[in-house]
């Protein structure tokens, strides 16, 4: 049985561990996701090109300068010492924005992805970027629905990474669902406690 196993990648196990990790830091408002968040780009980048997922490949890139900046801004001081970045809820003018974005995105996505490269899935490439960069901006700005999100994206990715024969990556992401629940209830419960502090 454990023959039938693929050899492991030593990227994509790299991939897992530094994804795990940012994720957990992340669900824990930890700064230290961040760092962990690059590595993380730096070798999806890798595994992405070999498996043809081009969109995510750009995507990648995008991570990189959100990643930055989210780094930038949960480190921020204000004049305030005890101040720090809230976590808010996503107003239905943001959502407005982010489903403009998600639509469009994946339509000029698409369009490149099909003219421009031999990938065989296009659309879900382009679908699950959109959600992604999204809901990294989400994270970078603390909206406490990024969670959401990333759940439904994360369960899409699982799927993308099974039909593509990466199973470390599709372990991953449905580990990521899980700790993207657990993140969700964690800042859900910080946001009443900051927004109702005496209830």
């Amino acid at each position: 049985m454990l023959q039938q196993l693929p050899a492991l990648n030593p990227i994509e196990v790299g991939g897992l561990i530094s994804g795990v990790l940012y994720v957990l830091l992340a669900a824990r408002q930890n700064v230290w996701c961040w760092p962990a968040g690059l590595v993380n780009v730096v070798l999806f980048i890798f595994l992405n090109f070999e498996a043809k997922l081009y969109a995510d490949v750009g995507l990648q890139g995008v991570y990189l300068l959100l990643t930055v900046y989210g780094w930038y801004n949960w480190l921020k001081k204000t004049d305030d010492p005890e101040q720090h970045l809230p976590i808010t809820r996503t107003s239905g003018a943001e959502w407005l924005i982010i489903t403009i974005f998600t639509l469009i995105a994946t339509a000029l996505l698409t369009l490149l992805l099909t003219r421009f490269t031999d990938t065989n899935v296009p659309r879900w490439d382009s679908f699950v970027t959109a959600l992604s960069l999204a809901a990294t901006w989400m994270v970078a700005v603390k909206k406490l629905e990024n969670w959401l999100v990333w759940i439904f994206t994360d369960l899409l990715y699982i799927a993308l990474y099974y039909y593509k024969n990466l199973y470390l990556l599709a372990a991953l992401f449905a580990i990521y669902v899980v700790i993207a629940i657990q993140g969700y209830f964690y800042w859900r419960k910080l946001y009443l406690a900051a927004t109702h502090p005496h209830q």
